[in-house]
């Protein structure tokens, strides 16, 4: 995919599985709702989960994105995370994530059942490889 093809594609309601390293060594993996915005990724989460520490440790990350039906593009890409508990504008990013996935009229109701999640980690993508179609 080019530029404008990846961005288009990573603006769809597809899930997300971001890879880390946890904290025995092992590589750890898990679903997650983002945005792709001026080639970063952003993530509303909480510092607790263990991806999120994971990624404060040692912030080097892959994050794949496929579909699930034909003809199953996807993209993986690869960058640097920097978790964010006191992002100033943390409230618009939770709500253009959420706007992403959720039905317009439930989006505040959404939001407000996880007003606790205030983290949000910012992938800056260095390596971005993506394809149209599987193999």
């Amino acid at each position: 995919m080019n530029e404008a093809e990846l961005t288009a594609f990573l603006a769809r309601p597809l899930t997300a599985v971001v890879s880390t390293i946890g904290k025995d060594g092992t590589p750890r993996a898990a679903p997650v709702w983002f945005l792709y915005e001026g080639g970063r990724v952003l993530i509303w989460s909480d510092t607790g989960r263990g991806w999120v520490r994971n990624l404060a440790r040692r912030p080097q990350v892959a994050i794949a994105i496929a579909e699930h039906e034909p003809p199953f593009a996807a993209a993986v890409l690869r960058g640097t995370a920097v978790v964010q508990s006191d992002r100033p504008d943390a409230a618009a990013v939770i709500r253009r994530l959420t706007e992403k996935y959720i039905p317009a009229p439930e989006v505040d109701t959404y939001i407000a059942r996880f007003a606790a999640l205030t983290t949000i980690v910012d992938v800056a993508i260095t390596t971005a490889r993506s394809w149209d179609r599987g193999y």
